[in-house]
């Protein structure tokens, strides 16, 4: 995420001003265990939002495809806009229901899911593909759009995708040896 300065000059709270721009890295690792924000090279162990940064990726294309091919799918067929769509089916982490629709030619069109949330209750989340384009032998969205709760929240533009390309993320020595946070109920 890059945060920069949206009102000029600034006006109360939100910690403004920003000088020049804030970036900040969210990641997820150790399986779905661990998450943490990355703020330069400090990281803050953050655990409460590990499965929600897991569900993330099982929401992209290829994510939504290793989640059906290890699980056990339904699939169905659908008619969506006067098409007919395969919709298949998959449980992941034990918790979530993915569904999502391929089209002719065997392209993810989009996956859903629910995730609990504390307003809008058991909340949809939807991330639609589109624009699929040949990026060296593979294909991929050019466009990515997702929703939550009906509300859009991320539109991405894909200029450059790199199959396969290296990646080791490996999780920060302090945030495997945070303690889980303690929860006190006073009755």
């Amino acid at each position: 995420m890059v945060r920069t300065q949206f009102e000029n000059p600034a006006r109360g709270g939100g910690a403004q001003p920003i000088v020049g721009e804030q970036r900040q890295v969210l990641s997820v690792g150790g399986g779905e265990t661990y998450a943490w924000n990355g703020v330069g090279s400090a990281a803050t162990s953050n655990p409460g939002a590990a499965e929600e940064r897991a569900l993330m990726v099982w929401l992209t294309p290829h994510g939504y495809i290793r989640a059906a091919l290890a699980g056990a799918p339904g699939v169905t067929t659908e008619v969506r806009g006067g098409r007919k769509l395969q919709t298949v089916s998959s449980r992941v982490s034990g918790k979530f229901t993915l569904r999502g629709f391929i089209n002719e030619l065997n392209l993810v069109e989009r996956v859903e899911t629910h995730l609990g949330n504390p307003v809008l209750g058991d909340m949809m989340i939807a991330t639609n593909f589109s624009d699929y384009k040949d990026f060296g032998g593979f294909k991929f969205p050019s466009r990515i759009v997702q929703e939550q709760g009906g509300f859009p929240v991320l539109d991405l533009t894909i200029d450059t995708a790199k199959q396969n390309g290296p990646v080791d993320i490996q999780v920060p020595q302090n945030v495997l040896q945070a303690a889980a946070p303690t929860i006190r109920v006073d009755s």
